[in-house]
C-alpha cells in the first residue's frame, strides 16, 4: 500500500512537471499576444512526455525487481527511497504551486513580478532539487545500488527527456504556430526538429 502512494506520489509530480516544462518550452517563442492556444497544446504534450516517461521508469523498475536476488528487500529498499526522494520533490512541488497561484490569480504587472522573481529562480534550481532529491533517495537506502542506479535513472530521465526534447520540441512547436483562423499549421510531433 506504501509503495503504491510513494509511486503514485511521484509519477503525479512527474507528470505535472512534464506539463510545466511543456508549457515553459513554448514561452517566448512566439510573437502572437494570444499564445493560449499554444500553451494548452505545449502544457498537455508534456504531460504526455511525463505519462511515457513514467511508463519507461515503471519498466526500468520492473527490470530491476525481476533481476534481483530478494525482490521483496529490494522493492521495500525503493520505496525507502521513494520516500525520501518524494520528500525533496514534493517541498518543491508545493512551493512552485504557491507561486503559480499567485501567479495566475495576481493581476498582471504582479503576474509578471512573482514569474520574474519567483517562478524563474525555481526554474533555474529545478537541476539542483533533481539532484537533492536523488541523493537523499540513496543516503536513506539499506543497500545503496539499486537506489543509485534508480535515481540516476529517475535524474537522467527528467532532464533529457522532458527538458531537453521538450524544449527542442517547444521551439518548432511556437515556431509553427499560427492562431487559430483556418491557417494554423500542425505542431511538429514531439520527435521531429524544425
Amino acid at each position: 500500500m506504501v509503495t503504491a502512494a510513494v509511486a503514485g506520489a511521484l509519477v503525479l509530480l512527474l507528470v505535472a512537471d512534464a506539463s510545466l516544462v511543456g508549457y515553459r518550452a513554448v514561452c517566448g517563442y512566439s510573437a502572437f499576444v494570444d499564445r493560449s492556444e499554444l500553451e494548452h497544446h505545449a502544457a498537455r504534450v508534456g504531460a504526455a512526455a511525463g505519462a511515457a516517461a513514467a511508463v519507461l521508469l515503471a519498466c526500468w523498475f520492473g527490470a530491476l525487481l525481476l533481476a534481483a536476488g530478494d525482490p521483496g528487500a529490494l522493492l521495500d529498499d525503493l520505496t525507502r527511497s521513494g520516500a525520501a526522494l518524494l520528500t525533496v520533490y514534493a517541498a518543491f512541488a508545493a512551493l512552485t504551486g504557491v507561486a503559480l497561484a499567485g501567479w495566475y490569480v495576481a493581476p498582471s504587472r504582479w503576474a509578471t513580478l512573482a514569474m520574474v522573481t519567483i517562478l524563474g529562480p525555481l526554474t533555474l534550481v529545478r537541476p539542483l532539487v533533481l539532484v537533492a532529491g536523488a541523493a537523499a533517495a540513496v543516503a536513506s537506502a539499506e543497500d545503496a545500488v539499486a537506489p543509485v542506479v534508480a535515481s540516476v535513472a529517475v535524474v537522467l530521465v527528467a532532464v533529457v527527456v522532458e527538458t531537453i526534447a521538450l524544449q527542442r520540441w517547444g521551439a518548432a512547436s511556437a515556431t509553427a504556430f499560427r492562431p487559430a483562423q483556418g491557417t494554423a499549421r500542425p505542431a511538429p510531433s514531439l520527435g521531429r526538429r524544425a
